[in-house]
């Protein structure tokens, strides 16, 4: 009969700390990588939206508002956002009360679920190149305007979406053009694309402020609000395609 060594006992409780070690090191390292991931996905740095799996790991982060290419827009009323999926309007739902869905692009399926959670829902097909028609705008505006909590998207969230908020901005809040173009810039809209559109938007702007004077108390500098002064310095450097 052939006895069988047994493993010295040393050498085994060796064994089970090099285990136990590498099990933490590992544990470890993916915290901290996600720890970094969430801080990027947070700063804006990473261009929304999102692929799929970026969305779902956004998700998983409790970071979801980049992966959408997300902004509140007035506070608890306009928010804006890339095409939205069925989780994302859900949440727009719960947290911020959404009444009404205004899609730029055209009919899309994922409108439909917006009904089915109680939302309005409005589409107009509008291209990232093109002045939308003056009518349609006005129309958007309006809405906007309105006082229901609504969503505003397109795409991406970047061009036809930053027509709206701009238009929004200046002929409801008093903006000043040149401050609505740089927060269009920080949701990764690129003016110099476009520029016979912007042409056309500042002189709707202009023919807008002679028709319906804002009062200055309603003016807001973009220079007040450190938060877009940042996202807009994030946007200098990147290169936006809706």
């Amino acid at each position: 009969m052939i006895a069988v060594k047994k493993p010295h006992p040393t050498l085994r409780s060796r064994t089970v700390r090099t285990v136990l070690f590498f099990f933490v090191s590992s544990v470890f390292v993916l915290l901290c990588a996600l720890a970094v991931t969430r801080v990027v996905m947070g700063s804006g740095l990473i261009r929304g939206p999102y692929p799929a799996p970026g969305k779902s790991l956004a998700w998983l982060l409790g970071a979801p508002e980049t992966a959408y290419n997300y902004a509140m827009v007035t506070e608890g009323r306009v928010h804006r956002s890339a095409r939205p999926d069925a989780r994302f309007l859900e949440w727009m739902r719960d947290t911020h009360n959404i009444r009404r869905v205004i899609g730029l692009a055209g009919a899309d399926p994922v409108h439909e679920t917006a009904k089915k959670l109680g939302m309005e829902v409005t589409a107009f097909t509008w291209t990232p190149s093109q002045l939308p028609p003056q009518d349609e705008l006005d129309a958007v505006v309006e809405l906007l305007a309105g006082g229901e909590s609504v969503l505003v998207h397109c795409a991406s969230g970047s061009d036809r979406t930053g027509y709206a908020v701009a238009a929004y901005r200046v002929e409801r809040l008093g903006w000043a053009v040149d401050d609505a173009v740089l927060e269009m810039s920080a949701h990764w809209h690129n003016p110099e694309r476009y520029p016979d559109l912007h042409r056309a938007l500042r002189a709707r702007f202009e023919r807008s402020a002679k028709d319906r004077p804002v009062p200055g108390s309603a003016r807001k500098p973009v220079s007040s609000d450190p938060e877009l002064l940042l996202a807009v310095g994030n946007a200098h450097s990147r290169i936006p395609v809706d």
